[in-house]
């Protein structure tokens, strides 16, 4: 199957949600059920680009025109209910999460097993690149020397620098901005997987939202969401069932929206294409 790998680059705060939860949080963010790193779900990929192609959902919204034929001819890469689409499309995966810092203004931060993972997908899409996955200690961190340094309120102190830098001239191909992707090699390091997972599942923002009742201007409802920063990179990767599909060339450089909260700007992320 031919394929291309996406990066999902966060340029705004972003909430995909699964429903409300039993916690103090009514609304947080999609997580995977065993690692419980937030994701993005295939489906949810496939709607918003299919929103944002404008492809239509029903027979009766086709229309004849040449924009309509472009978007017509898209239609097979998502399919209909009746049939499935010539594209598959996998769920959008962590690859570096923003933490806060007392020394900068936030690391990037990833782990042995999400660059595994990576691997992996790498083989999925024929691609022979592969990372380096370094050995680091809990509490530690492998990347350029910045001594001890404080992520949220914990410390971890430095494990050397073992494939570090195959891992940032890799990593900082998923970064669209030549000016973000200059600072990356600072900014990046590697923890151990437990830690990672520690912020991953503790490390996101909660926001409390709330509406006002028009009369008084008092709460009338009041709930907590869960969201990732701005510059939180995911990625995804599509296949195609059949060959060539016009999806697949279209797909290059295009921002799309994603997930709730989209009449106050969250949620716009850049879809870019990496090559490995």
């Amino acid at each position: 199957m031919k394929g291309k790998l996406l990066s999902i680059f966060a340029e705004t705060q972003m909430h995909v949600g699964i429903g409300r939860s039993e916690t103090f949080v009514d609304l947080p963010f999609a997580r995977e059920g065993i690692t419980e790193y937030p994701f993005i779900p295939g489906t949810g990929i496939k709607g918003s680009l299919r929103h944002h192609f404008g492809v239509p959902t029903k027979e009766s919204e086709k229309t004849n025109d040449s924009e309509g034929s472009e978007k017509q001819e898209l239609a097979g890469s998502f399919g209909t209910q009746d049939s499935a689409g010539n594209v598959v499309f996998s769920d959008g995966r962590l690859l570096m999460l923003p933490v806060r810092s007392l020394m900068k203004t936030y690391f990037w931060v990833t782990c042995p097993y999400v660059l595994e993972r990576l691997n992996r997908d790498l083989k999925v899409l024929g691609s022979e690149h592969e990372v380096p996955i370094p050995t680091v200690k809990k509490n530690g961190y492998v990347g350029n020397d910045h001594g001890t340094i404080v992520l949220e309120d914990r410390e971890f102190k430095r494990n050397g620098n073992e494939g570090f830098e195959k891992i940032a001239l890799t990593l900082g191909k998923f970064i669209p901005h030549e000016t973000t992707k200059r600072r990356l090699k600072g900014q990046l390091i590697v923890l151990h997987d437990d830690d990672f997972k520690w912020f991953a599942k503790y490390g996101l923002m909660i926001q409390a939202r709330n509406v006002l009742k028009e009369e008084t201007k008092t709460s009338k409802n009041l709930w907590y969401e869960e969201w990732v920063s701005t510059d939180t990179v995911f990625y995804a990767f599509l296949l195609t069932r059949n060959g060539e599909d016009p999806l697949l060339d279209k797909l290059t450089n295009e921002y799309v929206q994603l997930g709730g909260n989209e009449t106050v700007g969250q949620g716009i992320c850049l879809f870019t294409e990496v090559n490995l």
